[in-house]
Order: structure tokens, then sequence, then C-alpha cells
């Protein structure tokens, strides 16, 4: 097999399955995905508000995954607006002898009303993501509550919400006609799914906070999200590994996980949830080095890639501390296998409806995570002598190393990952070494995360 980025991530995943994740956390239907190395995972402890524990809760459990790519690539959809599109779309068995006249009239109203709470779906999601983006750009934001924003200033949303409220009385009456009580049983769980999605409070929903650790009072509001939960030992992890960190002694054992070039065959894809043969990763395993910067108005990007050349690469990542931990959607809401036990469909649902969902139920986070790598002398220069190129054309110029945002110039912040300054990395033009210091030690890191097939 030659060696790709690809091949690198393989032996990653396998060491994370063998060192960090217990034997039954790898099922037939289970996965292991792999997201940038320095993808923020879910504050904890200490001053951090619970609102922004529950937004990595829920931005680390929400997400669909594909299921032939292990990158931790997540979809547009999430898992509980996935399962709602879903139930609208199925087809229950019915209660009744369909080649009589009245009966075939039930049907053809049934596949009309369908088609018309599909297009008000789609329509009032589109609205809802309109209004959001104006309460954003409002003077009251954030600190008026958006759902209260929008229905004072957005009618538009209203109007919306009401269409798709009717068509989807119509469509329920048709169908209680038709399918009987098996009808009531589907309709309590897309009741409380809408309810889930809801901006509002409720059993069904958790308030989130995008705000980062050291954002300043009232620069982002609360919102509301489908609540999950988390293993309860979380937050007294994080708190340890912090403790761990200031402590300093030296006396604590650190956690690492090393990949070496040379070793790539003794590992497969099957072991961590994959079928060699189907991975697309065309998504994702980014190039090993890749940088951007703008040159006269024009964004350029360079690369470096890996191949036989490189069999002398290792990686090490090193942490005060990598555990594993479950999550899961709240029963309030969640409907379980949705699969199983509805599988049969209208023939005109959406094709992505009848794809496997692969649910998120188990991420692999680590706390001051540092990682050290070294070349060989070809790559070694080229990383540099690209950086030093874009550096002097652009002052704002970024790159990614394994994975790892570095700031070439300017500096990047967001809530989903960390970035580290390559002023900051070290080097070694002796050793072809360069070690990224932990970008953020403030803010653990997402590692890995196990995802479940539901088919």
């Amino acid at each position: 097999m030659p060696l790709t980025e690809a091949e690198l991530w393989k032996v990653y995943a396998n060491k994370i399955k063998n060192d960090y994740l217990q034997q039954s956390d790898l099922g037939p239907q289970n996965k292991i995905f792999i997201p940038p190395i320095n993808a923020q995972a879910i504050l904890a402890s200490g001053a951090i508000k619970q609102s922004q524990t529950n937004f990595g809760v829920f931005r680390s459990s929400d997400p669909l995954l594909e299921v032939n790519n292990p990158s931790f690539t997540p979809s547009n959809d999430g898992y509980a607006r996935r399962c709602l599109n879903y139930l609208s779309a199925v087809q229950l068995a019915k209660n009744f002898n369909q080649d009589t006249d009245a009966s075939a009239g039930l049907v053809q109203i049934r596949d009309e009303a369908y088609k018309k709470l599909s297009a008000a779906t789609e329509a009032f999601q589109a609205t809802a993501k309109k209004a959001k983006a104006a309460w954003q750009d409002s003077f009251d934001y954030p600190n008026v509550p958006m759902y209260q924003w929008i229905v004072q200033n957005y009618p538009m949303y209203t109007a919306a919400e009401n269409d798709q409220s009717a068509a989807s009385a119509a469509f329920d009456n048709v169908m209680n006609q038709i399918y009987g009580p098996n009808y009531k049983t589907l309709d309590q769980m897309k009741k409380k799914l809408g309810l889930a999605l809801e901006q509002q409070p409720s059993a069904f929903t958790m308030v989130v906070n995008a705000a980062l650790p050291d954002a300043a009072e009232n620069t982002t509001a609360d919102e509301y999200r489908p609540k999950y939960d988390i293993d309860a030992g979380y937050a007294k992890q994080i708190k340890a590994w912090i403790d761990q960190t200031v402590d300093r002694s030296g006396k604590h054992e650190k956690a690492s996980i090393v990949i070496n070039a040379s070793e790539t065959s003794n590992y497969d894809w099957h072991s961590v949830g994959f079928e060699e043969s189907k991975i697309n990763a065309s998504a994702g395993f980014w190039p090993f080095f890749k940088v951007e910067y703008t040159e006269s108005d024009e964004k350029k990007t360079d690369e470096v890639k890996v191949d036989e050349s490189s069999s002398s690469l290792s990686v090490k990542i090193v942490a005060d501390g990598i555990g594993s931990f479950g999550v899961n959607p709240s029963s309030t809401w969640n409907p379980g296998n949705i699969k199983k036990t509805y599988p049969n469909l209208y023939e005109s649902a959406s094709k992505q409806l009848w794809d496997p969902m692969v649910q998120v139920s188990k991420i692999v986070v680590g706390y001051n995570v540092r990682v050290e790598i070294t070349l060989d002398s070809n790559t070694y220069k080229s990383i540099t002598s690209k950086v030093d190129t874009a550096r002097t054309r652009d002052a704002s110029a970024s790159a990614t190393l394994f994975g790892c945002r570095l700031n070439i110039g300017g500096s990047y912040h967001d809530s989903q990952s960390n970035s580290t300054n390559w002023s900051d990395v070290k080097k070694s033009d002796d050793n072809n070494t360069l070690v990224i210091p932990a970008s953020n030690n403030t803010i653990p890191v997402l590692l890995a995360v196990v995802g479940t097939v539901l088919s």
C-alpha cells in the first residue's frame, strides 16, 4: 500500500482503539472517526457555564457521519432533525382494503397532504434560518432571546410556522383515518422531536452558548438545542487533568499516541469499522501540510503530501490525559433505531433518508495536547520554505499540519477549533523536527469519535 495521509490516520485510529477504548465500544455496527487534531471538545469545570458545556455536548453528539468516510465530516443534518424528517416520511401498513374507491381516495389525499407538508416544512426551515440571521444582525442581539425577537420582529417566521402546522394537521387527520392507532405512536415520536428542535426551554431541550472561556460577557446569546447527555464523570475528569497540568511537578504520567510511517502495513481499516474497498476520504484526510495565503487579491494554496520518500516520518501526540466518554440523545425525545422500527418510506422520500445513519455514541478527549513531528530532510525543508513564502506574501496567512491549525501571520478564533502560532512551533533544522505546543490548555481537544450505524 503506497504511503499516504490516509495510511497515517489508519494507524492513528487503530491506536486510539487499542489504547483508549474498551473492546465493547467497537461492535460490528461501530466505527472510529477522526477529527482534525486540534478540534475543540467539550468545555467543562471551573468558570465554565453549564450552557457552554451543553454547547460542546450538542456539537459533539448531534452530527451525523458518513458511513464510508473515516474523517469526522458531519453532515448538514443533525441526528434529531434527520429523525424528524425520517419519521415524517414513514409509510405505515394500512388497516383497510385499499381496493375500494373510498380507500383509494384516502390514499390519494394522503399523498397530496404529504407533498404539501414536505413543501411547508422545507419553507419553514429556510425561513427559520433567515430569521436567525436577522436576529444575529439586530441591535437586540444577544440580549433578547432568539424566539422572542423573531416572534416580535419577523412575521414571515410566524406565517411559515402556521403554514407548517396547518399542513401537519391535515396530514395527521388523513393518516389517522388510514392507519388508526399505529399512526398515534408515530405521531407522538414526531411531536417530541418537534419540541426538542424548538428554540424554547422544555424537558426536551437544553440551553447552549457558543462563547469561549475568554469571551467577554454578553457577546454570545443563549440558544436552545435538543438535549443530549454525557457520562457523569466528564467534568470531574477535566478538572483532574487541569489540576495535573497546573501542578507541573512532573510526577504525573503522560498519555501518548505514536504514529510511525514504517508501521502502516501492521494495521487495517476493518479493525476500526471500515471496508477498505469502500472508503471515501474525499471530504477529509487533510493534506499532511497545507498553507493558504492571499497574493495580489488572489487566494493561493500550497501543499506537501507524504509519499514513499517519507518513510522515516513519525508523529507523537502527547497529552496530560486522554479518555473516552459516552454521549447519548436524551430519552425524553430519542425515538431509538427508527430505521429498524419503521423500514418503509414513501417512494417520494428524499434519497438521503434511505441511507444508513451513523450516530455519535462516544468521544475520545485529550487535555493539553501537543504534537511532535519528525520528518525526512526534504519534507521538512519543503514545509518551512512554503511557510516562509506565505509569510512574506500575506500577514494573515494560515496553515494546517497533520490536522493542526497554524497561524502564520494573524490570529484565528472560533468555537470549534484551536490554533497555534507558527512562531510558537519549535523547529530543529538539525533533527528535522517540528513540535506544536498545546494551543490552548484551557480547552479539551477532540481526538476521535465512535459512531454507531443505524440501518
